[in-house]
């Protein structure tokens, strides 16, 4: 995935549709919308069962630092109606790092993989 696969996702997803229609659209698709942009963050953190069951690399173990990853899905409307490529922006950002057990990720837990 990468911004222009993103940008070519939403266009013909959004196609036709006035930017209120196409806000309306992605929030009811679980993005969160402000003005003309909706952004999606999806966070996976390795569980507990996941070291439990062997699902995991060997020798990682279950006190150390887990593995964490964010993706985040950002899709603006630049133009009303939506009628080409150019009326949608998007955005792509994939993000890993080590987190520890007892605590919630934060931002700087993360490296950049792709933006």
């Amino acid at each position: 995935m990468n911004d222009s696969h993103l940008q070519s996702v939403a266009f013909e997803k959004l196609r036709g549709f006035t930017t209120s229609q196409a806000i309306s659209f992605l929030v009811k698709d679980g993005f969160s919308g402000t003005g003309t942009t909706c952004t999606y963050v999806n966070e996976h953190k390795r569980s507990t069962a996941e070291i439990w069951f062997g699902i995991i690399p060997p020798g990682e173990k279950v006190l150390d630092d887990r593995y964490s990853s964010k993706i985040t899905y950002q899709i603006e409307v630049l133009n009303d109606p939506i009628q080409s490529l150019e009326d949608v922006s998007a955005d792509f950002r994939w993000e890993t790092g080590k987190v520890p057990w007892h605590r919630s990720s934060r931002p700087s837990d993360f490296e950049v993989i792709n933006d």
